[in-house]
């Protein structure tokens, strides 16, 4: 039988980076059995810019790189980086500083 993998959508994912029981215990139990966790770019994006929306978002912005444990090598560095460059073009500000 191969890999169970599973793809976690905001729902899932906000209580996992927020260690909420019982997403995180499931999510753990289930990489400890070998499963692949992942999530797509709507979801990352969508939590960027929650996080950056927030009376704190430098603060908040650190929490996500839990994501850098779920996906491909290199891919968070690279979503983040997608993600800047169009937060930079929609408000014209660096990230941090749009309100």
């Amino acid at each position: 039988m191969g890999v169970k993998r599973y793809l976690l959508d905001s729902n899932a994912m906000n209580p996992y980076i927020d260690r909420g029981e019982p997403v995180a215990s499931r999510v753990k139990d289930a990489i400890r059995r070998g499963c692949r966790i992942g999530t797509c770019e709507p979801v990352v994006a969508e939590m960027l810019a929650g996080l950056e929306l927030s009376a704190t978002p430098q603060a908040n912005i650190a929490r996500l790189t839990v994501l850098s444990r779920i996906l491909p090598a290199g891919r968070w560095t690279e979503l983040r980086r997608k993600f800047t460059v169009v937060w930079r073009r929609s408000c014209g500000s660096e990230v941090g500083r749009c309100k």
